[in-house]
């Protein structure tokens, strides 16, 4: 498709968010599948069982635009699965691989935040007020989400450093 204005830019942007939102649901359901039973995995799930509304809601906006869905790549989330599996590649305990895909996560979460930011400055301007809502919509999602997961990231990090430092004490008093 060749793009020649902004209301173009903004299909094509739209498109790329779809394969985002695809590729962001398997790369949580990785992370979910590594994570420990628990709080975190929980999250990751949750977010993967929400990829199908989101991308309804940008299918949705490309109907508003009258412009077929037509197909994008998102190299920036390939970039991030490219990580994790050069990560992985490494066969990490499991404490490290944890705090990494939670980390990984996150990065993720605010990519997310940033393409819908400026998706909804665009759909404003466009004066595209149900793209403007439905994009408005995912980007709450994906905010909460990412509050949620950083809370989380949080919590175990300070958790396994307090025990590391725990142990790194014990095998100094015990020489």
């Amino acid at each position: 498709m060749a793009v020649e204005t902004i209301r173009d830019l903004f299909a094509n942007e739209i498109r790329h968010m779809v394969d985002t939102e695809e590729r962001v649901g398997r790369l949580m359901g990785t992370i979910a599948a590594e994570l420990p039973d628990g709080e975190a995995k929980r999250l990751c799930q949750e977010d993967r069982a929400d990829t199908p509304k989101q991308i309804a809601a940008l299918q949705r906006c490309l109907q508003t635009l009258n412009v077929s869905p037509g197909k994008a790549t998102c190299h920036v989330l390939a970039g991030f699965e490219g990580e994790h599996t050069e990560f992985c590649a490494g066969n990490p305990s499991a404490a490290p691989l944890a705090v990494f895909d939670l980390d990984l996560a996150v990065e993720v979460k605010h990519y997310e935040i940033t393409a819908y930011r400026l998706l909804i400055t665009k759909a404003n301007l466009l004066g595209l007020e149900e793209c403007q809502r439905l994009l408005q919509g995912n980007q709450r999602d994906e905010e909460n989400r990412a509050h949620q997961l950083e809370r989380v990231d949080f919590e175990l990090t300070q958790s396994l450093l307090q025990i590391l430092g725990s142990q790194a004490s014990q095998r100094r008093q015990a020489r």
